[in-house]
């Protein structure tokens, strides 16, 4: 019988700390997931961003360059001469590599987020 009571009082001590061993578990997660955002989910959240902007850079720069040719012959495509079209298919891929390249020497990707929390 003495054994059972000794039990229970383990078992009621048990419960009573489980609640402050939850606590410091939620705590020590918490901490864990802020650390986690500080560094790693930072940097892979700047990525993404910086992505984006690759992605969109390279469609502006096809566009304009294309627009650049249509303003050229007066927005009518049926009058752009064949060799035009081709020289723009051939040299678009080399334009968008120097852009970037460029934008990415002057930090164009790196400096966005400094100041900006988006």
């Amino acid at each position: 019988m003495n054994q059972a009571t000794d039990k229970e009082q383990e078992v009621e001590e048990n419960m009573g700390n489980s609640g402050n061993n939850q606590e410091k578990n939620i705590r020590e997660k918490k901490k864990q997931e802020e650390e986690k955002r500080k560094t790693g989910m930072l940097e892979y959240s700047w990525l993404k961003k910086a992505m984006a902007f690759v992605i969109a850079d390279i469609l502006i720069i096809a566009f304009s360059y294309f627009a650049a040719l249509m303003i050229r012959f007066d927005f009518v495509f049926s009058s752009i001469d064949r060799e035009y079209v081709m020289g723009y298919v051939w040299s678009m891929p080399y334009w968008i590599i120097a852009s970037i390249v460029v934008f990415y020497c002057c930090r164009l990707y790196h400096s966005i987020w400094s100041s900006r929390h988006i």
